[in-house]
Parts: structure tokens; C-alpha cells; sequence
């Protein structure tokens, strides 16, 4: 079914497809403060105040840059008590949550704090932009939200306050090789040779649990993010090695009969230790849960990693909602739920 290009543009009503294909042009997008960053300051610690996809972008920066301050990615927009002068206060303020990230500005300008804006809202942009915060606005998210204009704003924000001291190190520059992994997983690949359709097929009919070791954990829970929110099927997602203090008793026992589908994002990057506590689980878990689908995560880098993994994540969990005959880019029940919190 995922071969018959003509029922997955049915079904496909808003091209997310289309949209996944077109990732890797957004790395190559670079992104200026406006107005630019003030002179050098004493910074001494670094906050990200942001959800979603956003935050994502932000965890694949601190993961990827060598980031020379302490850094602290928050998502419930309440700043923790340390944030003060010498703060640098990174707020990310979308369609969903400008109100919220309002707050967050008053809350810095009351601490005293340093304030720079990320706005995928022109609202949320022209209210920072009016108190004269240093902002830089990305195009709408669309239906596709995903985390690359986040990821190359936040790496704008720290080369212009000298935060990295890798700053030849350009995501624009694996744009690239992330569009020939793309193109592999287009509709017009076979299923038999296209490892998103694949997987897809794998997770059809059950709820699908993503696992990681601790470097590809934001990757595992895009995952879970991208196949509740496209496919409209129920997913979770775990973090070794604390799958070992507990999910591991909980596979052995109950339920019995267990319809789930696992999968693990590994890499051959990883340290012995993670791929001996990845052997001993199956060991001990042979016979009494679903045999993992692991997918070896392709990349020689960490931004690669991430690039790989997060995209195939999209793809995978777009054709898993066309197999489940769900409109993958339909926003309906979220829009409700927004309306229905504004209300209350």
C-alpha cells in the first residue's frame, strides 16, 4: 500500500511527505539578530525558555556545540531562581505559546536577566522587537514543525555572544548529505528498499515504544512526539540506563500477551558499556517482550546522528498514519484543545 503513490497523495491532503523531503533546506538557511546583540557581557549562564520543536533545536545545539557556559533548557516557562544579571535568557515564542513566553520576558526584565527572542510568531517577534530585545524571527512552522530553524537560531545566538568556541562548525554544511538520506525514504522508493515505509509496517497496530542510550534520547522522543501527533497512534519513549532500574522488571511481568512495537535508535558510537546494557536486556527479555526493531543510526557525527535520526522519525511515522488511513498533517483535535484552554 505505501508503493501506490496515488492513495498516499489521498490521503496525504497536506503533502507532509512533501514537506519531510524538504528538510535539509532549512539548514541552509542562516539567521541575524535584528537589532544585533549588544557589546560583550559578563555572561555566566545560559537558559532556553521554549517547547516543542523549538526546544528540541535547543538540545541538538547543546549537544552538538561545545558550549562554553552552563546551559539550561526549560520547558514549563518559569525561570529557575540562579537567572539574574549575567543570565543570557533565550526565549522561544511560537503560534501556541506567545502568551506563555511573554511571561517569560517580564519574568527576565524582573530578574535583571539578559533577554534574546526566537519568534515563529510576528506578534510574539514585533512585541520583543518593541522593547528592543535582540530577535530573530523563523518563517512559520506549518504543519511540519520541525526543530532546524530552531537549531540554526540558537547557533546564530551563541556565535554572536561568542558562547561556542566551534564556530566553524555550520549545520548548513550537512545540508547535503541530510538530502540524499531524505530522498532514500521518498514515496517514490520501494517499501522493500525504504527503511521509513519499513518501519511503518513494523509499528502498524500497536503502541510503539522508542528507546535510546542518553546521546539519541532527544531523537527517541521526536519519535514519540511525531507518531502520536501524525499518525495518531499512542507511542512512548525510554532512556537507557535507567531502563534497567525499572521497564526492565516491567517487560518480564505483566501484561502477559503485550502489543506493543519496540523500537531502538543505536549507534556504533556508543560506548561499550551502553551496547553491553543493550545486549543484557535482550538477553534477559528474550521470549518475554515484542524483539526490538533496531535502527543503527547512520552519521560519523553527533549533528549527523541527530540529522538522520530525527528526519527518519518523520518519515516513518507520516507513512505509519497513512497506513492507519489518518490525514497526517490533520491539526483538528489540537486546534479544539488550544481553543477549549484559552477559554477556561
Amino acid at each position: 500500500m505505501l508503493d501506490d503513490l496515488k492513495l498516499i497523495h489521498h490521503r496525504d491532503t497536506h503533502d507532509l511527505l512533501g514537506l519531510a523531503g524538504k528538510q535539509a533546506r532549512q539548514l541552509a538557511h542562516a539567521y541575524e539578530l535584528s537589532p544585533a546583540a549588544p557589546g560583550p557581557e559578563p555572561i555566566q549562564s545560559v537558559v532556553f525558555a521554549g517547547s516543542g520543536a523549538m526546544a528540541y533545536g535547543a538540545e541538538l545545539v547543546k549537544a552538538w556545540r561545545t558550549v562554553s557556559r552552563p546551559m539550561e533548557i526549560i520547558r514549563d516557562y518559569r525561570l529557575p531562581s540562579y537567572a539574574g544579571p549575567g543570565t543570557l535568557c533565550i526565549v522561544a515564542g511560537g503560534p501556541d505559546d506567545a502568551d506563555a513566553a511573554a511571561d517569560v520576558l517580564s519574568q527576565a526584565r524582573a530578574h535583571g536577566a539578559g533577554v534574546v527572542a526566537v519568534a515563529a510568531n510576528s506578534r510574539f517577534a514585533e512585541a520583543t522587537r518593541a522593547q528592543s530585545y535582540p530577535t530573530i524571527e523563523l518563517p512559520a512552522a506549518g504543519r511540519l514543525p520541525a526543530p532546524w530553524p530552531a537549531l540554526n537560531a540558537v547557533a546564530a545566538i551563541f556565535d554572536a555572544y561568542g558562547l561556542t568556541a566551534d564556530v566553524t562548525v555550520n549545520p548548513a554544511s550537512e545540508a547535503e548529505w541530510l538530502a540524499e538520506h531524505l530522498r532514500s525514504w521518498s514515496p517514490v522508493v520501494p517499501a522493500a528498499q525504504n527503511l521509513a515505509k519499513q518501519i511503518a509496517q513494523e509499528l502498524m497496530g500497536k503502541s510503539a515504544v522508542i528507546y535510546a542510550g542518553p546521546e539519541l534520547f532527544p531523537a527517541a522522543q521526536h519519535w514519540k512526539t511525531a507518531i502520536n501527533r501524525y499518525a495518531g497512534q499512542l507511542a512512548w519513549c525510554g532512556r537507557y540506563p535507567e531502563f534497567l532500574e525499572a521497564e526492565l522488571t516491567g517487560w518480564s511481568r505483566q501484561p502477559v500477551r503485550k502489543p506493543y512495537a519496540i523500537v531502538e535508535l543505536r549507534s556504533h558510537q556508543e560506548s561499550n558499556g551502553l551496547q553491553r546494557q543493550f545486549a543484557a536486556s535482550h538477553t534477559l527479555l528474550s521470549g518475554r517482550w515484542p524483539a526490538p526493531h533496531t535502527v543503527q543510526v547512520a552519521g560519523d557525527s553527533i549533528v549527523r546522528r541527530f540529522l538522520y535520526a530525527t528526519a527518519l522519525g518523520d518519515f516513518a511515522a507520516i507513512y505509519l498514519a497513512l497506513l492507519n488511513n489518518v490525514d497526517p498533517g490533520d491539526t483538528t483535535l489540537a486546534e479544539k484543545a488550544r481553543q477549549a484552554a484559552s477559554a477556561l
